[in-house]
């Protein structure tokens, strides 16, 4: 597989591919793990950072389909406790993942009693393909109490999702939910916007390939990221030197949770939510992605844009940008955001070709210019639908 860096070197005085969609530069999202999110603060918290009349940026959240509340006290899911009962908040629930707004498994629930069994996803994978819902990305959760979580042939402490030998194996069942994206315990990176790891492929235990992911953690010697500590985690400073070398972070986070006290429990957060520094984190995130530097958006699309840009090939016919790709999971509705540097880019046009032989014209704009100076076209990258919050 060529990297985009390999193709630009190709043609360079032609046709390059751009690294982000016009005019983005950079790319952020958050991954927030749901642990002790209450339905109230998940409304709130998103209609700030979504809404149009808070920051207008796109971020995503992960679910729960259970609840034990071993340790979890305060988290809302999909149904009620363990039972097959949906909960109060489940019709919301389902036009939040339809809508794209909720797009991450966090595991099945919070199982830190060690009471998870195959049942219980086979009932989410009933429940989803009734209502047609689908998910792009999973997290793995909590203690080792958790024989839920992913593992792969290199990770095989605790972790039993991907053992077909074991009892808790539920591997098999998250792919027809749309899961393409894993994120497992080995998945951190030590630097803020190193996209070259990015990505990494496991294998399961069960013989299946995994697309991994990895997020920034930070905080080293401290808890693990909660609302309290955001400023401390997303350094202003961070964002300008993604945005300056053109890079990529997932930022893990934990927005449902303020505070680990100093005996060990968790304190659910509670208005105003954050810090004015960590407000101000968040401002700058918006300002960011509105100025066209940095694209913000939800961790399933962005890692979709990263993955299938770097999958795509391209050649130059005549007055066409040729995209294609040998692997028969992309298709032409994943091509959104995907921009070309040309010099004569009104003359062009961008057909992909499908592995059959298909040819489809992408509906690509131009650009004129942009702050490298470069004009081009692309195919728009669109906002989600908007959501009452």
């Amino acid at each position: 597989m060529q990297s985009a860096q390999a193709k630009r070197d190709m043609c360079p005085d032609e046709v390059m591919l751009r690294d982000f969609p016009f005019p983005y530069r950079s790319a952020i999202a958050i991954s927030n793990d749901c642990e002790f999110m209450s339905w109230k603060a998940f409304l709130d918290i998103y209609r700030f950072l979504c809404g149009t009349n808070g920051l207008d940026i796109e971020m995503s959240h992960s679910l729960f389909f259970f609840v034990t509340h071993a340790l979890c006290h305060s988290t809302f899911s999909y149904f009620q406790g363990t039972s097959d009962v949906p909960s109060e908040y489940a019709p919301v629930i389902r036009e939040m993942i339809q809508g794209g707004y909720i797009d991450t498994i966090h595991a099945y629930g919070d199982f830190d009693d060690g009471s998870f069994k195959r049942k219980l996803a086979e009932q989410v994978g009933e429940e989803c393909m009734r209502h047609g819902l689908t998910f792009r990305a999973w997290t793995n959760h909590g203690s080792r109490r958790n024989v839920q979580n992913i593992g792969h042939r290199n990770l095989t402490n605790y972790q039993q999702g991907d053992n077909p030998d074991h009892p808790c194996y539920h591997l098999d069942l998250l792919r027809p939910m749309g899961v393409h994206y894993w994120w497992v315990d080995d998945g951190y990176v030590k630097t803020p916007g190193d996209t070259a790891r990015l990505f990494y492929d496991e294998c399961a235990r069960d013989g299946s390939q995994l697309r991994l992911f990895r997020r920034y953690r930070g905080l080293d010697g401290k808890p693990a990221p909660n609302a309290s500590l955001l400023p401390e985690q997303i350094l202003l400073s961070d964002i300008d030197s993604i945005i300056a070398h053109r890079r990529t972070c997932v930022y893990y986070q934990h927005l449902g949770c303020w505070r680990k006290t100093v005996d060990g429990a968790f304190e659910a957060n509670k208005p105003p939510y954050f810090s004015r520094a960590g407000f101000r984190v968040l401002e700058y995130l918006s300002q960011s992605f509105h100025e066209g530097k940095c694209l913000v958006s939800t961790v399933g699309r962005l890692l979709r844009y990263m993955d299938v840009r770097d999958s795509i090939k391209f050649s130059i016919l005549n007055d066409q940008i040729l995209v294609f790709s040998s692997s028969g999971r992309i298709t032409c509705e994943d091509l959104e955001g995907i921009t070309f540097y040309a010099r004569s880019p009104e003359k062009l046009r961008i057909i992909w070709q499908a592995e059959n032989g298909v040819q489809t014209v992408l509906p690509a704009k131009v650009f004129l210019e942009d702050e490298s100076h470069q004009g081009g076209l692309g195919v728009p990258w669109k906002r989600l639908p908007g959501f009452q919050w």
